[in-house]
């Protein structure tokens, strides 16, 4: 499977709740790093994992999916339950 980052920014209703949901139905393996991201494992491509996620945010948001390089990445002070998740999931 592949990694995803997943980065948002909702502007007027900000239904986190919604897309937090959505975001964690797409798969169980994820973490939270940041503030406004997510890292999911998953055999979705960037387009269906889009498109889905369309679905949890309104027409004025902002969403990026990306696929990760892994397992090239280095971070700072985020937190050891992500760092952990990295590790685990470093193919």
């Amino acid at each position: 499977m592949a990694i995803y980052s997943i980065t948002y920014d909702l502007k007027k209703d900000k239904d986190y709740e919604k897309l937090f949901s959505g975001i964690r139905s797409l798969s169980p393996s994820h973490t939270c790093p940041t503030r406004s991201q997510w890292l999911i494992s998953s055999p979705l491509t960037t387009e269906q994992i889009r498109d889905f996620l369309i679905t949890c945010i309104d027409g004025d948001d902002v969403l990026l999916v990306m696929k990760i390089d892994m397992p090239v990445w280095n971070a700072w002070n985020i937190p050891q339950s992500s760092v952990n998740w990295l590790l685990a999931n470093n193919r």
